[in-house]
Formats: C-alpha cells, structure tokens, sequence
C-alpha cells in the first residue's frame, strides 16, 4: 500500500463502485483469500462474483464479462496458470 498514491487507490474504488459486475478469481493456495475477500466485499459491493464457480474453468465463467466490468485476481507466488491466463 505505500507505493500507492491516495489519488490511485480513489481511482480504484470508483472504478470498482462504477462496474457493472466485479469478478473475483483466486485459485489453489489463494483461494481462502478470495473466498473471505468475496465474503466480506459483498457488503460493499453487491455485484462481486467469486469464480471459477462449481469446478468450472475460470475462463468459462469470464464469457459473461461485458464491457464497464472489472477483474480482480488474487494469487501468490507460484502463480497458478490458469490464473495468469484469465
């Protein structure tokens, strides 16, 4: 967070408060994080979908992504591949 600019941090939250929908991927060893990120981000922002959903791939769940959504993906080091390839 201290290489963020207060400036870019705001220009986050509107971007997230603007989407349509906000789709949240974390697989494998992140996806504990992802899981109570949804959890707890669904107060704030009531379009936040967690994927991949029922062992689906993650990229099948992106084929609803429209225009003016955003994508947040959590992962750690090994990055899993499917995460980098969403």
């Amino acid at each position: 967070m201290e290489r963020q600019s207060v400036e870019e941090l705001e220009q986050i939250v509107d971007k997230l408060v603007q989407a349509n929908t906000v789709f949240l991927t974390a697989v494998r060893s992140s996806y504990a994080v992802g899981y109570y990120l949804r959890y707890v981000g669904r107060m704030a922002l009531p379009t936040l979908q967690l994927f991949p959903r029922h062992q689906n791939s993650a990229l099948g769940d992106l084929n609803d992504a429209k225009e003016g959504n955003v994508l947040i993906a959590i992962t750690v080091t090994r990055y899993s591949r499917e995460t980098v390839e969403v």
